[in-house]
């Protein structure tokens, strides 16, 4: 770090008389030098009050909300208002505008306080602007008098409106004297009175941090749409708005790398598109692939077009903050926000930080406990690195991405322990219980196979089994692309691990052949491709397992329902039969598999036209569901579905039609409106609705369902 050189000397008695050279004061906040030359002249004051307007360049977006708040505080005197985020949302810009609107008669002052000698060396010139006579303030700064006294006994008694805007205060601790906390309010920074206001900026969002008499207003992201304006101000020519907007999205709201972005795009559209240059974006759509692709990687970050002054903004405003609270002893806050980097850019459930897990990791301290982690959670949140919402944390995609440049040698140990925490996480919770289905929906984005780069050689039969129960809750919510991911690296991972005819191998390549089955729908060539792979599946499950093994069994019901869906009735009765006859063997009547191979012969036997014996059957069944799972659960809403269409069949148009809508309405409150079961739903709504008009109107495709109960 560079010396910084102010414009006052550390006197060596009270007439300020020093002779020498160079003395480093020590305990400052950081190295700060004050520079004497041998003829005891001090070096001219550099040291300026004045507002800095030549940063207000670019229109405002989306903070007019804010200003509706901020600038009446300023108008009206006797409030101290702080005004705070992290580096990087537009704390400095907003600061300017709420200025221009404020009285045009107010004396502006505009301080640097970034560290106790930029601060002092612009309060002495406010306690001079604010009429303190030069005697007292000499005295004051050269440690004859104190100098807070002399600064606000001057603004006391300044006759004109004054506003004092202290920026870049991120450390409170700055404005604090003689061991008394800032919050106290007797030292640098206190409330004003008579006709002054104070703003300070700064990173810093604890209330406690700044005592009661403080106002705190925080900024937050941009909007899309307002992102997409500023975007748009900058680069007119880049893009459509949707493109913009899009771009907006991606870049998380941050007003710094919108502006970034629009200052790239606005420079490499007014240049001329000669040869080469389409290695630069030139595009909103352009730069959105450009920042997904290299931002992450903080030495490609000048491939954006970035300059090297704002290059360091970005990978360095997050770390002076977490240099912050290291100097308050926050020791997890770094390795925190660092996991939370490796983490998918989602929201992060608080059930996916256990300390028991971390404190297992060499990425944390053996010793860190969940009130620690609670605490250093709540340290990120005041310095605006992170959010903390009901139930979850929020990482800001811009401060991922340039946080995850510091843990790239590091990959495989953050894998790990994100691994370890999934695990923790959903120990114990069914993946078929809807109850569990929130928690699972939090958790399945930052699975690492599904939003990063995993080596499968790198894993471990454990994880497979993770992985494999992420694939089941995936099939089993309609979400089949996910699913076959999933299941085809639980299904690598066995093969690698465990052989070709373990159980487990067994289980998992049926799980994948399930979801392909699903993905295909009924295409002939699809079905007869699943029955020959399932074929081979009970082959081999019977020959290791033995033909009354669960897996067995399991793959035989699965051939059975594709064999349904070919038409080979009799086979897959027969099949049905014989397995459901195992089942109540094996694991009991009312167990689930039980259920569902009873439901699926149940709808073998609509198919037969037997009608009435499928009725009977569902009803039996139904009546477990209720007492076994209650009324909306999704087994029981499938056999609700099944048990109106049988009675629709028999002429029951009215009674079947009713229960439709009611499982319609309670798929969409249960599975939500986007699953395969709900909007098959739809479809059977939207058929009566089009036969009630006419029997001949154009009914559309009926869509797939999940398939959960083959």
């Amino acid at each position: 770090m560079q010396p910084k050189w102010g414009q006052f000397a550390m006197p060596a008695s009270n007439n300020g008389d020093v002779p020498g050279n160079l003395v480093q004061a020590e305990n400052l906040n950081g190295g700060v030098y004050f520079f004497v030359n041998n003829t005891g002249i001090r070096q001219p004051g550099t040291a300026s009050i004045a507002v800095p307007w030549g940063l207000a360049v670019q229109e405002l977006r989306g903070r007019e909300g804010i200003l509706r708040e901020l600038v009446p505080l300023l108008r009206n005197p006797g409030h101290m208002v702080v005004l705070h985020a992290a580096g990087g949302y537009g704390k400095t810009r907003l600061a300017l505008e709420s200025l221009r609107r404020s009285p045009s008669s107010a004396l502006l002052w505009w301080v640097d306080a970034t560290t106790r000698a930029s601060l002092f060396g612009g309060l002495r010139e406010v306690a001079i602007a604010a009429g303190a006579r030069w005697k007292d303030v000499q005295r004051a700064w050269s440690g004859g008098r104190s100098a807070p006294e002399v600064l606000w006994t001057a603004l006391a008694n300044c006759r004109r409106r004054w506003i004092l805007v202290l920026d870049n205060a991120d450390d409170p601790d700055v404005f604090a004297v003689d061991g008394q906390p800032t919050p106290a309010g007797t030292g640098v920074l206190r409330a004003p009175g008579g006709r002054g206001t104070v703003l300070v900026i700064s990173r810093e969002g604890d209330a406690r941090r700044w005592g009661s008499s403080a106002r705190l207003i925080g900024l937050g992201r941009l909007s899309d749409a307002d992102g997409a304006a500023m975007l748009l101000d900058a680069a007119p020519d880049a893009g459509p708005k949707a493109d913009a907007c899009s771009l907006a999205t991606r870049l998380g709201g941050l007003p710094l790398a919108l502006h970034l972005a629009g200052a790239y795009l606005a420079e490499t559209n007014a240049c001329q598109a000669l040869p080469g240059m389409d290695a630069h974006a030139r595009t909103f759509a352009d730069y959105g692939r450009a920042w997904e692709q290299r931002l992450s990687q903080a030495s490609d970050s000048r491939a954006l077009g970035i300059p090297q002054r704002d290059r360091e903004v970005l990978a360095q405003t997050w770390e002076l903050s977490l240099d912050l609270l290291m100097r308050r002893d926050r020791r997890l806050a770094r390795p925190l926000l660092r996991l939370l980097s490796y983490l998918a850019p989602a929201p992060i459930p608080h059930v996916l930080i256990d300390a028991e897990v971390l404190a297992e990791s060499p990425l944390f301290p053996d010793d860190s406990k969940a009130m620690e982690i609670a605490t250093d959670l709540r340290a990120l949140r005041n310095v605006g690195l992170v959010e903390l919402t009901e139930g979850s944390i929020v990482l800001h995609p811009v401060i991922r991405n340039a946080t995850r440049g510091h843990i790239a040698a590091d990959l495989a140990g953050h894998r790990d322990v994100c691994l370890a925490l999934l695990r923790r996480a959903t120990s114990g919770r069914g993946v078929l219980h809807p109850a569990q289905w929130p928690t699972w929906r939090a958790l399945l984005p930052h699975c690492p196979q599904l939003h990063d780069e995993v080596d499968e050689s790198d894993l471990t039969n454990q994880d497979g089994s993770l992985l494999s129960r992420f694939g089941l809750f995936c099939h089993e919510i309609g979400l089949l692309p996910s699913a076959c991911a999933l299941h085809s690296t639980a299904l690598s991972i066995r093969k690698r691990l465990l052989g070709q005819h373990h159980p487990d191998t067994l289980e998992a390549w049926q799980d994948l052949t399930r979801v392909l089955l699903d993905k295909g729908c009924d295409a002939d060539d699809h079905l007869e491709a699943a029955e020959a792979e399932l074929r081979n599946i009970v082959e081999v499950a019977e020959r290791e397992l033995g033909s009354d093994h669960p897996q067995t069994l399991t793959a035989r019901s699965s051939l059975a329902g594709v064999l349904h869906d070919l038409w080979h009735l009799d086979e897959a009765e027969a099949t049905y039969r014989s397995v459901l006859a195992a089942f109540k063997r094996v694991l009991g009547a009312e167990h689930e598999m039980t259920l569902a191979t009873r439901h699926n012969l149940a709808l073998l036997h609509s198919d037969q036209d037997r009608s009435p014996q499928a009725e009977a059957e569902l009803r039996g069944i139904l009546a477990i569901e209720e007492g076994l799972f209650g009324s909306e659960h999704p087994r029981t809403l499938a056999t609700r579905d099944s048990l109106a269409l049988v009675r629709s069949d028999q002429g029951e148009k009215t009674a079947a039609e009713v229960e439709f809508r009611a499982v319609l309405e309670a798929r969409k409150n249960v599975l939500g409106p986007e699953h395969p079961d709900t909007r098959h739903s739809e479809w059977r709504s939207k058929k009566l609705e089009i036969r009630a008009v006419s029997d001949h109107s154009w009914v559309p495709d009926e869509p797939a369902t999940c398939g959960c109960f083959t």
